[in-house]
């Protein structure tokens, strides 16, 4: 039986034919083309439960009830679809720290807002601080506010970390004493940012110089420390002693004591207090004036208390007879009353007097009450020229004529002729 020669290649031949002769014959397999068959996935959503129908009132009410009383349930927990978590990106190298401050540090900061606020009360409370802060006033306030203890140690310490790392005084915290243990805080407004009603600006440079000052003395709380100018700090050797001795393991801060600037005229003041206060002494010193000894006074037999009540009624009825008779009349006192417009009537009677003609007193009265600057009344015109009449013994140049019930006015020449 012949053999099958492999051939290389795609082709294969196979023998044919009769007796022992092997003949290649070449047979051609073309390959069949791959077929990949992809499965789609068919989601098929079915429903878990028949939708519950709408809950009536009653139930909605006792569902209510129920979860007010009964304590939350937690949620079943939901499954997400995974997310690829990538990194996050670096902070940048000029973010802060995430550490924290110290506790004595971070007091002084909320201690140091609080500070703030109090002295802008108390500057909008006594004349845009012309009246000075003393420690005293606002030890209160800054309390309240900021909810912890304040002593004197821990602000002269704020006032302290307030100018430190500066190299030239800018304003800001001051301590003065006006003597008498008078300590007053104020604050200088030397630039035009740091002022008092900046207060963001100004927490956010003590935070700043907290910051600082804590990286500088972190290590070692007794080194050397780097202070600010010498108008505002002094150094607390005492407290520095007491700190070296306690050796924690957590790091305390030893923040030094600012200085206390003395008043130039705290002598002045000091002295004009103290004379005030000796006055107020002297007097305090002074006797209570004693009221003089009442006189003994003198007791009356009781028959005598009858007459003597007589008497003084009758003297008393005496005294009012006699101020009756001394009392004007009601004529009395129309005359004066006419008497003094005398000056003012008679000018007008010489120019009715001019006419040349007698009138009637009806006509001189109305003449008078037309030409008077001051209003007049006709009975009181009418008075007044009776009287004009009656000055001269009713011999004058006017007289008043009563004929029946008419009453006429009459003007008569004088001596020298002609009507004045």
């Amino acid at each position: 039986m012949g053999t099958v020669t492999p051939a290389t290649g795609v082709n294969n031949t196979f023998p044919q034919g009769d007796g022992d002769e092997d003949v290649l014959v070449p047979v051609t397999i073309e390959p069949e083309p791959a077929i990949v068959q992809v499965e789609e996935s068919v989601v098929k959503v079915t429903p878990t439960s028949e939708p519950a129908p709408a809950p009536t009132p009653a139930k909605k009410r006792k569902r209510a009830i129920d979860d007010f009383f009964s304590p939350p349930t937690k949620k079943p927990a939901v499954a997400t679809c995974t997310t690829v978590t990538r990194p996050l990106p670096s902070p940048p190298a000029s973010s802060p720290p995430l550490e924290s401050l110290p506790a004595d540090l971070a007091l002084l900061q909320t201690l140091h807002g609080s500070l703030l606020t109090a002295l802008l009360l108390h500057r909008a409370h006594h004349n845009n601080g012309t009246h000075p802060a003393s420690f005293s006033a606002i030890k209160l306030h800054a309390e309240r506010l900021a909810r912890r203890d304040l002593s004197f140690e821990d602000l002269r310490r704020i006032v302290y970390i307030s100018h430190y790392g500066e190299k030239a005084d800018n304003g800001g915290f001051k301590l003065v004493d006006y003597g008498a243990g008078n300590i007053c805080i104020d604050f200088i407004e030397k630039t035009g940012a740091r002022k008092l009603v900046n207060t963001k600006l100004l927490k956010e440079e003590f935070e700043a110089k907290l910051w600082l000052y804590f990286r500088r003395h972190r290590g070692d709380s007794n080194a050397q420390l780097i202070t600010p100018p010498s108008s505002f700090t002094e150094d607390d050797k005492g407290e520095e002693k007491e700190g070296t001795g306690k050796k924690d393991s957590a790091y305390e801060t030893i923040v030094p004591l600012a200085e206390i600037v003395a008043h130039p005229q705290a002598a002045t003041i000091q002295s004009v207090l103290h004379s005030k206060n000796q006055a107020v002494l002297q007097e305090l010193r002074k006797p209570a004036s004693v009221p003089p000894p009442k006189s003994a006074t003198r007791v009356t037999p009781l028959s005598s208390r009858t007459s003597t009540l007589y008497d003084r009624i009758r003297a008393k009825a005496e005294a009012a007879a006699a101020a009756r008779q001394k009392a004007p009349s009601k004529e009395a006192l129309a005359r004066a009353a006419a008497e003094q417009r005398i000056p003012e009537i008679e000018p007008i009677l010489r120019s009715l007097a001019g006419r040349g003609t007698n009138m009637t007193m009806k006509s001189v009265v109305e003449g008078i009450k037309e030409s008077t600057r001051n209003p007049i009344s006709m009975e009181d015109a009418e008075k007044v020229v009776r009287v004009i009449a009656e000055r001269d013994g009713g011999k004058g140049w006017v007289r008043v004529a009563d004929v029946g019930r008419v009453t006429g006015v009459v003007f008569t020449k004088r001596d020298t002729g002609g009507f004045e």
